[in-house]
């Protein structure tokens, strides 16, 4: 198997394929020192993620707010090349993780989620669920690599 790797720093290409993209990966710390996953949609404004966790899941009060985590989106491309018969992008995004507590960002938050995921409903109507906690993940470093293979 062949592998060739390119590390993208354009942010403007890294920016395209998160706005492109409607779910990554989220990796946070437990307090237990476990981390956790979770697959979720998110939306990306100004650099940095912003997801709605589950406050009734069991595992919201063992999250440790105000440290580090990393979210991860990929796609994957296949196709019969002669040279390579896949192409998978990678985004890993670290930062500190926590709860989102500006009410101008959660409005705006609130806006780009109903404009994303909820076409049919007016941004007016659109409520945010009250089980649901809008979190930011700052982003501190942003990495693009594309893969690919054979």
């Amino acid at each position: 198997m062949r592998k060739n790797f390119i590390v993208n720093r354009d942010i403007n290409e890294i920016e395209k394929e998160l706005n492109n993209s409607f779910a990554g990966v989220l990796t946070l710390r437990l307090k237990g020192g476990r981390n956790y996953q979770i697959a979720t949609n998110f939306i990306y404004l100004d650099k940095n993620i912003f997801i709605a966790l589950n406050k009734e899941d069991e595992k919201f009060g063992s999250i440790k707010f105000n440290h580090y985590g990393q979210f991860l989106v990929y796609n994957a491309h296949f196709e019969n090349d002669s040279d390579y018969s896949y192409q998978i992008k990678y985004i890993s995004i670290i930062g500190e993780f926590r709860e989102l507590d500006d009410p101008k960002l959660i409005e705006q938050v609130k806006e780009k989620f109903c404009q994303r995921f909820s076409r049919d409903i007016k941004e007016t109507d659109y409520i945010i669920p009250s089980n649901l906690k809008l979190c930011i993940l700052d982003s501190k470093e942003i990495q693009f690599i594309i893969e690919f293979g054979k």
